[in-house]
């Protein structure tokens, strides 16, 4: 976004300040006073072993300060401005004094969250991706299910668990809906497929690293959801969906789209049971003989020209 002038605009709470680089709008500057020095930044000695300072942070006003944002944001969408980081802002203390400037213990601090270090990911095996090249003609019927799970894999990596949610039931709807629609219709075909209450199933006994490796995240399931069983846990997914599906400022509790953390869990579950269901569609073909045994040529071709 750019703007023809700029200016700080005071609001009843706070002053916001669009900053600039060559007139692009590049950060939103909001500010406020904090007279109270309970919520100014301190470091202060910790008696844990082996850490010398502790910092403690005390941020009461930062809530409604996004509450606000999240508003702005969508308002200020048909002018050019596509998101603000609202989960992970700089948190800066401005003193107005040197006094200030002495009991301040330090003056920002923010939380950003990094993607893994692919120097860190596990090799896959080759001769897993070349028989999904040679696989690939056979797979063709099943693009649309393979790219819905692609674009929900993402959408779990960006954080837009909504959005994951929906990509990750295309997929079930895509194979197993047989075109229903109504909730106890849809309900009643996904129960009716062998292959999706097996990759509920599988869910619910092993549900994988994603799970796993996330203490918090694997109690939260092993509280709501495992305690479900197939038919109950399948009835939630649909039903959610559905909930999803639909909008209405009218009632109260109703899902926000900045409000993407809190169906975390929802977004892995649904991630959890789209990877059995294709993976086992893989299986079918990656496995097959004549896709191992084309590897195999393939594989000798190579072999016999590295050696000549």
């Amino acid at each position: 976004m750019t703007l023809a002038e700029n200016f700080p605009i005071e609001t009843k709470f706070y002053r916001y300040e669009f900053i600039r680089e060559q007139n692009l709008v590049t950060h939103l500057a909001v500010s406020l006073p904090v007279p109270n020095k309970s919520d100014w930044p301190e470091v202060v000695p910790n008696p844990a072993p082996g850490v010398k300072l502790e910092l403690r942070v005390n941020t009461p006003h930062l809530p409604f300060v996004q509450l606000e944002l999240r508003t702005l944001q969508g308002a200020l969408a048909p002018y050019g401005v596509r998101a603000i980081d609202i989960e992970e802002p700089l948190v800066e203390w401005l003193p107005e004094n040197d006094e200030e400037r002495l009991q301040i213990g330090f003056n920002n601090y923010s939380r950003r969250s990094t993607r893994p270090d692919p120097n860190r990911f596990m090799s896959v095996p080759f001769d897993l991706i070349a028989r999904a090249v040679i696989a690939t003609d056979k797979l063709m019927e099943f693009e649309t299910p393979l790219n819905f799970f692609r674009r929900g894999c993402r959408d779990i990596e960006d954080r837009q668990y909504v959005d994951a949610i929906y990509d990750f039931y295309f997929v079930l709807e895509t194979l197993f809906s047989n075109g229903k629609f109504k909730t106890s219709a849809v309900v009643e075909e996904f129960l009716g497929s062998r292959e999706l209450c097996a990759a509920v199933d599988l869910l619910l006994t092993d549900p994988g690293p994603i799970f796993t490796m996330n203490k918090t995240i694997l109690a939260e399931f092993a509280r709501t959801y495992r305690p479900l069983g197939r038919e109950k846990l399948i009835e939630k997914l649909v039903e959610l969906r559905g909930f999803l599906h639909h909008h209405t400022l009218k009632r109260k509790g109703i899902w926000k789209p900045e409000w993407q953390k809190i169906y975390e869990l929802d977004a892995l579950l649904f991630q959890g049971v789209a990877y059995n269901v294709v993976f086992g569609i893989l299986r079918r073909f990656l496995w097959s003989q004549d896709v191992i045994d084309a590897f195999q040529t393939e594989y000798r071709k190579n072999q016999a020209s590295s050696r000549s």
